[in-house]
């Protein structure tokens, strides 16, 4: 698959998916991350559930920047919801 160059909306959204925790190595545990699916170029929250599920978002919680789309029906995403 083709991979995408992504497009920062602003800096917050720079920020939260760049930006790694220096108190937990994984971001499903962090309550602060938001990540990002860079093989579909799509952005996500995690739900803390204790495992690792997560809600792809339209629109940066920020800015409120229409963020790229895909269809969910056409992708297998582990843990989407």
């Amino acid at each position: 698959m083709k991979r995408i160059k992504r497009k920062i909306c602003c800096e917050m959204m720079e920020y939260n998916t760049t930006n790694h925790c220096s108190v937990h190595t994984n971001p499903f545990e962090c309550p602060d991350c938001l990540i990002y699916i860079d093989k579909y170029n799509r952005y996500g929250i995690i739900i803390h559930d204790g495992g690792e599920s997560f809600v792809l978002i339209d629109y940066c919680p920020w800015c409120g920047t229409k963020l790229p789309s895909v269809d969910p029906k056409k992708i297998k995403l582990p843990g989407l919801r």
